[in-house]
């Protein structure tokens, strides 16, 4: 006759005491790591965002200095008095009798 020994309630290692508690500790691992997964993929998100930002602000920023380039090079462009004096006469000279051009030195 076999001998089997009297069953004491804490000696089992798994059972409805042990598996609920694993269960929910499962449970709480796959939210936790779902969770992890959708806050990592909004970060990427942002982040591409905050990229294509900083191109488009990259682009604008060109095309500022370009115009800035721009103004500068048409303020650097400065006539003397000499050359308001030809630009007279090359009109004068071009519209003979249609256009009326007053002397440098009457606008002073």
């Amino acid at each position: 006759m076999p001998t089997t020994e009297p069953e004491v309630p804490g000696n089992k290692i798994l059972g409805k005491e042990t598996l609920i508690p694993i269960g929910a500790a499962l449970g709480l691992c796959v939210v936790l790591v779902g969770g992890l997964l959708q806050v990592s993929e909004r970060l990427l998100n942002i982040e591409y965002a905050i990229k294509d930002n900083r191109r488009s602000i990259d682009v604008l920023n060109l095309d500022m200095q370009e115009g800035f380039q721009e103004v500068r090079s048409i303020s650097n462009d400065r006539w003397t008095h000499r050359d308001m004096q030809n630009w007279i006469e090359r009109l004068r000279l071009s519209n003979p009798g249609g256009i009326t051009v007053p002397n440098l030195s009457s606008q002073n």
